[in-house]
C-alpha cells in the first residue's frame, strides 16, 4: 500500500484498471483498422526472447503469467499497434499547435 488507506489503494487501482482497457481497446481498434494481425513467426520470437529474459522454463508457463495464450497474442498485436503508432507520429517539441488547427 506504500502508506496509503485501502480505499485510496482500491481507487488508484480502479484508475489503473480502467486505463489499461481504455488503451488496449484503442490499440484493438487501431489494428483492426490497421490491419494489422499477428504474424506467427515473429510472436513466436517474441515467446522466446521472454522465456530467455524472464527464465520461463515453457512457453505455457509465460502463458500463465500473463493470463493465457490468446491474452498474450493479442497485447503482441497491440504492441504492434502502439509501434506504429510511435513510428508515425509527428511530434514537434516546443510548438504550440496553432487552435485553430485542432478544431
Amino acid at each position: 500500500y506504500n502508506g496509503m488507506t485501502e480505499e485510496a489503494f482500491q481507487t488508484d487501482i480502479t484508475k489503473e484498471v480502467q486505463t489499461n482497457l481504455t488503451t488496449e481497446l484503442i490499440l484493438e481498434a487501431i489494428a483492426k483498422k490497421e490491419g494489422i494481425k499477428l504474424e506467427e513467426e515473429a510472436f513466436q520470437d517474441y515467446v522466446q526472447q521472454q522465456m530467455d529474459v524472464n527464465a520461463y522454463k515453457s512457453a505455457e508457463e509465460f502463458y500463465k503469467s500473463g493470463g493465457s495464450e490468446a491474452y498474450e497474442r493479442k497485447i503482441f498485436v497491440c504492441n504492434q499497434a502502439l509501434d506504429m503508432v510511435v513510428e508515425n507520429a509527428d511530434i514537434q517539441y516546443g510548438v504550440v499547435p496553432d487552435e485553430s488547427e485542432e478544431k
